[in-house]
């Protein structure tokens, strides 16, 4: 039985009037998301042979060439020697691995993924190779197998800021936001000097999980650190409106803005903190802006739904709620 547009009427508008409460409860919430930084340590390790010890044209002939050419940062020609050398020998697992560099160095994380996984399959305890998949995998948003290569990686020696880095990075993208602060901090020992990413990737990872006096602390030291970091002031912008501190958040989003202007996360919280202010004109305009660039940003349509049912527009409302749930 087909429902009456009145029944549809009044189901939007419960669902509009538990959003509006959200947005009521949830203040800094609303902002769209804190930033965690990934750290790129993505390595070859080289193999260089003996002057005269390689065939011409071996493979580990054109491996060599292509490593050096790796030194110089050539990786299209590199790339070019890892092939010669796969025509000769194609499960040679250290060509494998070195095209799988060139490629991720080139841009192609899917391309790039495929060789170093074909290349695994000699070198199944190879730490390096294993955290460079992970790495892959990150740029694919898969955190989970991320996680578990990078978690091989360290069961077979690997032990480094950047891999504790990254393990954070892939539990907090996961909720597993407990976990995520106690790697960062482990991270953090493990680190030579203060590392502005860790801390506030650390920050962020206590603010999700609830702690903000604990997050401010490091925080605050980031910011003495490097008071100029964009990630750093978004995040720091998200902490303020949950505190209610908008004034000041709406500053750090500005700050951020200026810093890295084409940052669409940064303007969609900067949206997001104008309607929070009830600037709903302001906010608007910055949403529209995301929006015209990012049609399928689901958060920049929630916030102008609860803008244009504050504002009493209600036929606007629900076709921006709708499009926040990717129905329209």
């Amino acid at each position: 039985m087909q429902s009456s547009p009145f029944r549809i009427a009044k189901i939007f508008s419960q669902l509009l009037s538990l959003l509006e409460r959200w947005r009521r409860r949830e203040r800094g919430k609303s902002l769209q998301k804190l930033y965690f930084v990934r750290t790129e340590p993505i390595t070859l390790q080289y193999h260089f042979s003996p002057a005269g010890e390689c065939q011409q044209d071996s493979p580990e002939s054109w491996c060599c060439r292509a490593e050096e050419m790796i030194s110089n940062a050539c990786y299209r020609e590199a790339e070019i020697c890892f092939d010669c050398a796969l025509e000769v020998e194609p499960s040679n697992g250290r060509a494998l691995a070195g095209k799988g560099f060139c490629l991720y160095k080139l841009g192609d994380i899917e391309k790039a993924l495929s060789y170093l996984l074909k290349a695994s399959q000699a070198s199944p305890k190879d730490k390096i190779l294993l955290n460079n998949i992970a790495i892959c995998y990150c740029h694919l948003n898969c955190y989970r197998q991320a996680l578990q290569y990078l978690e091989k990686a360290q069961n077979f020696g690997l032990v480094s800021e950047a891999l504790l880095n990254n393990k954070g990075y892939c539990l907090a993208k996961l909720n597993r936001h407990a976990e995520a602060c106690a790697t960062f901090k482990s991270a953090l020992e493990t680190s030579q000097e203060e590392s502005v990413e860790l801390l506030s990737n650390l920050a962020a990872a206590l603010l999700k999980s609830g702690k903000p006096k604990e997050a401010v602390y490091y925080f605050d030291l980031a910011l003495h650190l490097k008071p100029d970091e964009p990630v750093l002031l978004n995040n720091v912008a998200v902490y303020l409106a949950e505190q209610g501190r908008l004034d000041l958040a709406l500053k750090c989003c500005n700050q951020a803005l200026s810093l890295d202007p084409g940052n669409l996360t940064f303007l969609c919280n900067k949206g997001a903190c104008l309607a929070l202010m009830g600037k709903y004109e302001e906010a608007v305009n910055c949403l529209k802006k995301v929006i015209a660039q990012d049609r399928e940003n689901y958060h920049a349509w929630s916030i102008m739904a609860v803008i244009h049912q504050r504002m009493g527009d209600q036929v606007s409302a629900l076709s921006c709620f709708n499009k926040s749930l990717g129905l329209a």
